[in-house]
């Protein structure tokens, strides 16, 4: 038997459709060409090509097969034509209709090395999904280039029928339309299957320098329900093109896919607002960071990032190990170089934007706990 009959049915992983960012050290390069218009006009050739269609259904009619080439599914009444699974679909519709690890035990039963094995994994989930007769799921597609360069309809998302789609495309719409954000420039922006993620540069009075941080904004959207619509405020170092996310309320604002997405519109005027008067505390808690000695920096990471939920040791250690010690981080023995170690290690290739985005956020909550534990003398003394 050919051994690509062992393997499980594949799935369409997360890719990253757009990428675009500055260069180090030379302040001429730190900011990408694109403005926020040009972003917008990216993204309605995206939305145009992608031809993004939600059907609401009952899993009983949505068949999903496990095949040699991918996971695939088909309506109950259009049955001859097929989509392709993505990973993230899988896993919504797993949570959703399948015993706890219902669909890793079905992924491994399709790689076993039966000629039976993948018809036997479509019929376990055949059995489930015809329970499941009554309540109605938003299952999103939308057209897709493959590797080989085919076109092909990816099934994206499977949501609840009370999620509200809103596409990134709405969001810098209404960035643009409600606020004075188009004006300014643009750091860097990404656009996953999964998520996107836009930083433009507030510049300060007096311009941009290369090695001192400056205030930016963020506007990041998900159109597969892997996270909220958010606008939020945090800093930016050209020197090593690293970023801090959000560290006080005052800089965040969010807003879940649900109900009417016009509150987000007019929301974005109030969140420019606060985040602007917000960023200029925020900018000024990392200048004082700069100047808060740690007497035992490795024991202080140990400290601060063991006691939370989700950081695991191989973090730990890059920070420890690769990021304060880079050479464009501030001295190793300040609160300021501890937050440039963690914020560095969350641009390696390794972590997706999601990853990415909760270093930064932790880098800043980082920022904020060691303020708060610093003693008259800008010190603080890790107990041993």
């Amino acid at each position: 038997m050919n051994a690509r009959n062992y393997m499980p049915s594949p799935l369409l992983h997360n890719r990253t459709v757009l990428n675009r960012k500055g260069g180090k050290g030379d302040l001429n390069n730190v900011l990408v060409r694109e403005s926020l218009e040009d972003i917008r006009d990216l993204l309605r050739k995206m939305a145009k090509h992608q031809e993004a269609v939600d059907h609401e259904r009952t899993f009983s009619q949505l068949m999903v097969s496990f095949e040699e080439d991918f996971v695939r599914a088909r309506l109950i009444d259009n049955s001859d034509e097929s989509w392709i699974v993505s990973k993230t679909a899988f896993q919504q519709m797993d949570a959703s209709l399948l015993p706890r690890s219902g669909g890793n035990f079905l992924q491994t039963l399709s790689g076993l090395p039966n000629a039976d094995a993948k018809r036997a994994a479509t019929g376990v989930w055949y059995m489930f999904a015809q329970q499941d007769n009554e309540k109605p799921r938003k299952f999103r597609t939308a057209r897709t280039r493959m590797s080989d360069g085919s076109i092909g309809r990816v099934l994206r998302a499977q949501v609840s029928q009370s999620y509200a789609s809103y596409s990134n495309l709405e969001f810098v719409e209404a960035v643009l339309a409600h606020t004075e954000l188009g004006d300014l420039r643009v750091i860097d922006y990404r656009v996953d299957d999964d998520a996107m993620r836009i930083r433009l540069a507030a510049v300060p009075e007096g311009g941009l320098s290369v090695d001192k941080p400056f205030p930016m904004f963020c506007l990041s959207n998900s159109e597969t329900g892997r996270r909220t619509t958010r606008f939020t405020g945090g800093l930016f170092r050209a020197i090593c093109l690293n970023g801090m996310g959000s560290w006080d309320k005052q800089t965040q604002w969010a807003w879940r896919h649900y109900g009417d997405a016009g509150r987000i519109q007019q929301g974005v005027a109030s969140a420019a607002t606060e985040i602007s008067t917000a960023l200029n505390g925020t900018l000024e808690a990392y200048e004082r960071a700069a100047q808060v000695f740690i007497s035992d920096t490795f024991g202080f990471v140990d400290q601060m990032l063991g006691s939370i939920s989700g950081v695991s040791q191989k973090v730990i250690e890059q920070v420890k190990l690769e990021g304060i010690v880079d050479e464009t981080s501030h001295s190793k023995d300040s609160l300021a170089g501890v937050v440039d170690g963690i914020t560095l290690i969350a641009q390696k290739p390794e972590y997706d934007l999601f990853a990415q985005d909760w270093l930064e956020e932790l880098a800043a909550d980082v920022l904020r706990r060691g303020l708060g534990m610093a003693d008259e003398r800008e010190r603080i003394l890790v107990e041993a």
